[in-house]
């Protein structure tokens, strides 16, 4: 009969830390090349901003526009902004009364779908 031997402690250390390796160059590598594609992406819509309203504000004014650039964003950007359109319901708490009553998940979604739509064909 043969006995079942153990390896020691030192062994499987050296183990997990190849292993760790391998995958840690793996991440490294993809982390890399996405970042690369999100610079590439940047770089193109370099001198456009979209600014979307909050809760209950579905398309933000001028004004809105003037104060979110004027307190979070660099005056000296060289972007141009506009107001993004997006549903912003959460019925029944917040509904619109000349739209459709969305839901809070419905109306995120129906957001995301905008905001993708409107910078997808600009890269």
């Amino acid at each position: 009969m043969s006995a079942s031997r153990l390896r020691s402690p030192g062994y499987l250390l050296l183990a997990i830390a190849v292993a760790g390796a391998g995958v840690m160059s793996m991440m490294t590598s993809a982390f890399e090349s996405g970042l690369k594609a999100i610079i590439a992406e940047a770089r193109l819509l370099a001198d456009e901003g979209w600014i979307m309203g909050g809760t209950a504000d579905p398309t933000p004014d001028s004004a809105y526009l003037d104060s979110v650039e004027s307190l979070y964003l660099s005056q000296d950007s060289g972007y141009t902004f506009y107001p993004l359109t997006t549903p912003e319901q959460f019925c029944p708490i917040v509904c619109s009364s000349t739209e459709p009553y969305l839901t809070f998940g419905e109306s995120l979604n129906q957001g995301v779908n905008d905001l993708d739509s409107t910078i997808v064909p600009a890269l």
